[in-house]
């Protein structure tokens, strides 16, 4: 981050904090906002690591976390949302994300998970996932620092106003990445808090989302991550404030990175089927190299996005066979 973009952000009382992550090189940002009423905007994994790194940012600032008044979460993604309930409990403040997140921000019953695990283990096995690797694919990684949920939050919806002492920030519900994603925009200095809807990385995809396909089975998150983009893109903005990496302008840019991205990854997924039906699982397999369940899972979700739109643009077709999902290129 320049000296500049430090300087015009401390003016506002807004800083930017990375929190390590035990999983990656990628750290994620917090973002301080002093004040009447402290603010932490995300918060990280629930690491000991994150959250001394945490309290030593705001000592530099005059305050303990026992002073944060306010936590608003972008996303309910582990990496942004599970250091929340040890800083409410230390602090009292209350956690607001949208309300599409809460499922994933708050306490799930011993029955509400095995009802997720059943519909995600459906899932990978109707798009051919091999038997040996849907544990981990269900599951996902096991470390301690990505458990802690809250017992309840409050909701920030789309057009809510959030105030500080000199700026407001306003809420815009932008689903893709996940179903509750949210930005916040400052129309007066022109900045943009996008969580990871918008990164300077633009590998980021939106995720799958279980609970939804089910329930929902025309939820399509990869075109509401592009329709969320192009949203952002109708914003005057100057600078943004991402969920990792550092703040950045020329966001328009990074955005036609995105749309060009994916667009390449549906020419591949097409490519994929010029002799014949497949799997989604077999044609991610030959659209992406990788090792790791962690990767393939990111693989799968850009895939299953990706067809969704090929399919809405009539590309290809999907069908359904012995309990197997096979896509046709048309």
């Amino acid at each position: 981050m320049s000296a500049f973009t430090e300087s015009h952000l401390a003016r506002l009382g807004i800083y930017r904090i990375e929190t390590p992550n035990p999983f990656s090189d990628v750290k994620t940002n917090c973002y301080f906002i002093e004040g009447d009423a402290p603010t932490l905007i995300d918060t990280g994994l629930a690491t000991n690591e994150a959250y001394e790194l945490i309290s030593r940012e705001l000592l530099r600032r005059g305050r303990r976390i026992r002073d944060v008044k306010r936590i608003i979460l972008t996303h309910g993604h582990a990496d942004h949302r599970a250091l929340a309930p040890r800083i409410r409990e230390e602090s009292g403040a209350p956690v607001f994300c949208h309300r599409s997140e809460a499922g994933k921000v708050t306490q799930t019953s011993p029955e509400q998970k095995a009802i997720r695990d059943g519909r995600s283990a459906r899932f990978f096995q109707s798009i051919g996932a091999p038997p040996e690797l849907l544990q981990k694919l269900v599951h996902g990684p096991q470390n301690p620092s990505i458990k802690p949920r809250l017992d309840c939050v409050s909701f920030a919806d789309d057009g809510d106003v959030i105030r500080f002492d000199d700026f407001t920030l306003c809420v815009l519900h932008t689903p893709g990445h996940s179903c509750g994603s949210i930005c916040l925009y400052d129309a007066e200095n022109k900045l943009l808090v996008t969580g990871d809807t918008l990164l300077p990385d633009p590998r980021i995809t939106a995720l799958l989302e279980f609970d939804i396909f089910e329930d929902n089975p025309g939820y399509r998150g990869l075109k509401l991550h592009m329709d969320a983009l192009d949203r952002l893109l109708s914003l005057a903005c100057h600078l943004v404030l991402p969920g990792h990496g550092a703040p950045f302008e020329g966001y328009h840019a990074i955005a036609d990175k995105v749309f060009e991205r994916h667009r390449k990854r549906q020419r591949h997924i097409l490519r994929a089927l010029r002799n014949g039906p497949r799997t989604p699982y077999q044609i991610c397999r030959s659209v992406f190299l990788f090792s790791s369940p962690d990767d393939l899972f990111l693989a799968l979700s850009e895939t299953i996005g990706n067809i969704d739109i090929l399919e809405e643009e009539g590309k290809l077709v999907r069908r359904k066979e012995d309990g197997l999902v096979y896509c046709t290129r048309v």
